[in-house]
């Protein structure tokens, strides 16, 4: 075996893990970006801001109020996703084709 086979082998695997890595990468970089609940559910002041609620109680009590009431719009999305979004269209303004135009939201 020839030091360029044995160089040529080295470039594959370093070749490899650059791939994996920059498959990584792109996946972590997505999940960063998409804003829900669990982004905020950790800071009252996250949920405060956003929902207008005091705390992450108040907000899992509302959700447990309305569960079954709330319209599924996209089965991926959970409940207190659905919530939320509906709290931060009433407390920012914010429209429909806000949520539906930005990739920010995973929509």
């Amino acid at each position: 075996m020839s030091s360029f086979d044995i160089t040529k082998a080295n470039c594959w695997v370093v070749l490899k893990r650059f791939i994996d890595l920059r498959a990584e990468n792109d996946t972590l970089t997505r999940k960063s970006k998409v804003f829900g609940f669990s982004v905020i559910k950790d800071n009252n002041d996250s949920i405060h801001l956003y929902a207008g609620l005091l705390n992450l109680s108040l907000f899992m009590w509302v959700v447990d109020i309305v569960r079954d009431k709330v319209r599924m719009c996209h089965a991926r999305l959970s409940v207190e996703v659905h919530v939320l979004f509906f709290f931060m269209k009433l407390k920012l303004g914010l429209l429909q084709e806000d949520f539906a135009n930005s990739n920010r939201f995973g929509l």
